[in-house]
């Protein structure tokens, strides 16, 4: 289980290590993972996550 924590809320997410092995390596290599999140509306509602320099490979 993985959990993200956004202005302190807790959503529970899991990693599809099976369909995606490199992915989730990738993204396990660069945890705990700290961020800011920008919310978005021009597309409907969500929210994106500027990565700067980080390099998932």
């Amino acid at each position: 289980m993985l959990k993200i924590t956004i202005a302190g809320i807790v959503f529970d997410a899991k990693f599809e290590e099976d369909k995606a092995p490199r992915t989730v390596a990738a993204f396990r290599a660069q945890l705990p993972y700290a961020s800011k999140v920008v919310h978005v509306r021009w597309s409907g509602e969500g929210v994106w996550i500027p990565l700067g320099e980080t390099d998932f490979g």
